[in-house]
């Protein structure tokens, strides 16, 4: 596949190599999410320091308030730089593997189902690729927010799709 072939929308997250393609998060995209992590973790540890110069009542709401900020909002951030530092490509496909962090790879040939987006494993806060094989194991990978859906589907769709004959499927939670 040539690179010309590849939409603009999608050339700057998705890098076709000699067998396959690689997927990329974007300096912007990485920018943005820890920009808006940053501002909500900032926000609950201000909440934090508002409730320890007020009265009863605000003292109450602000440590509430800012705990709940730093519990949700803290581990996510920890897992967005872990993402970020980890390295830019976050899926690849070889032709014959589809891999991605953490030692994960899925031959492309055993793919039974596709999902993009939340699922059961994670309906929290990000959304990611789940592959189930034809033996039944199920596996995630782990996209932290930094590619789009779309580019993820075009992705599946483009390169994984001709070899497993099963086109991804967008989650439907919400």
């Amino acid at each position: 596949m040539n690179d010309n072939e590849i939409p603009d929308i999608y050339k700057a997250t998705i890098k076709p190599t000699p067998q396959g393609a690689k997927m990329e998060y974007t300096n912007y995209g990485a920018g943005c999410m820890v920009f808006a992590m940053a501002l909500l973790l900032g926000a609950s540890f201000f909440c934090l320091y508002i409730a320890a110069e007020s009265s009863f009542f605000r003292a109450l709401t602000g440590i509430l308030i800012g705990t709940v900020g730093v519990l949700f909002f803290g581990p996510i951030a920890v897992k967005l730089v872990l993402s970020i530092l980890g390295g830019r490509v976050l899926l690849e496909y070889d032709g014959e593997y589809l891999a991605g962090r953490k030692g994960v790879n899925v031959r492309a040939s055993e793919i039974k189902h596709m999902l993009v987006g939340r699922h059961f494993r994670n309906l929290f806060v990000s959304e990611d690729l789940v592959v189930k094989t034809q033996d039944g194991r199920v596996h995630v990978f782990r996209l932290n927010n930094l590619l789009s859906i779309d580019a993820v589907m075009y992705f599946c769709d483009t390169y994984l799709t001709p070899k497993c004959g099963v086109s991804p499927e967008r989650s439907k939670v919400a």
